[in-house]
Parts: structure tokens; sequence; C-alpha cells
């Protein structure tokens, strides 16, 4: 099996000083042309999506200036990289002689 991370996104992740809900956050996006992706109203830290024209490197900065913005930063992905396999079968003898046969369905081998 081969994993992918999602493709990278112009994205930063905010901490805000007062709840994303409010109408001075509407005013924030409407001024550096930003969208709500995602917040916790626990933590109070928010996901913006940042227009195609600006690199969310450039923006964190201008975010961290505004006032009702304690900390912003650009929301970074890795990528995953193939590993190298194991060998498919186990050298576990119960997995040889068919006594778990369930480890063929939840892919125990290729884990």
């Amino acid at each position: 099996m081969r994993w992918h991370t999602p493709p990278p996104v112009n994205m930063v992740s905010a901490k805000l000083r007062v709840p994303a809900s409010s109408p001075e956050i509407s005013a924030l996006h409407a001024r550096f042309g930003t969208e709500l992706v995602r917040d916790n109203p626990l933590t109070r830290v928010a996901t913006f999506s940042v227009p195609t024209a600006v690199s969310a490197e450039h923006l964190a900065p201008l975010l961290e200036r505004h006032p009702l913005v304690e900390w912003a930063e650009p929301v970074r992905w890795r990528r995953l990289f193939d590993l190298p396999r194991a060998p498919f079968n186990p050298n576990d003898s119960n997995y040889a002689n068919s006594q778990k046969w369930y480890y063929d369905l939840v892919s125990a081998p290729g884990a």
C-alpha cells in the first residue's frame, strides 16, 4: 500500500484573541482575502485558506501584526515516502498453519 499526503495547500494557522465566529474576524477575512477552513473554539486556533496570489509565508507575518491575532504561521505539509518492505509472510508459525485466518483480513502482513 502506498500512502500519500494531500497536495500542498496555501494555508495559515493563527491563534485568535476573539472567537473565529466574531464580526471582527469577518472583517479580517475581508481585509486579507482569507477564508476560514477550520477552528477550535476551545483553543481559539483557526486555519485560514490564503488567496492564490499571496503565499502563506508572506501572509503569516502580516496577520501576526493584527491586534486580533496572537500568533500566525504557515501550514506546512510533509510528504511520506515508501519504506522498505518486510517479507510478505511473517515468520510466525501460527500464521503459516492458518490458525490466524484473520491476519489477511486486517492486512497484517503489509503492516
